[in-house]
């Protein structure tokens, strides 16, 4: 079960999802360059297909 099914909300998200937009609007690049955050999906991703699939995932 994930946080947010059981009910947990993230305030500080929103205020990083606007500094974000914001970023962009202004031409300017945001905090976490989009490809660190796309290699940060990808671990996340692979931990949670290792767990529900009960082996290693490798990451390319």
């Amino acid at each position: 079960m994930l946080p947010f099914e059981r009910g947990m909300t993230f305030p500080a998200l929103g205020e990083i999802a606007v500094r974000f937009c914001e970023s962009i609007l202004r031409g300017e690049q945001s905090l976490t360059p989009g490809r660190d955050a796309l290699v940060v999906t990808q671990v996340i991703d692979a931990a949670y297909r290792s767990v529900k699939d009960q082996r290693a995932v490798a990451l390319v």
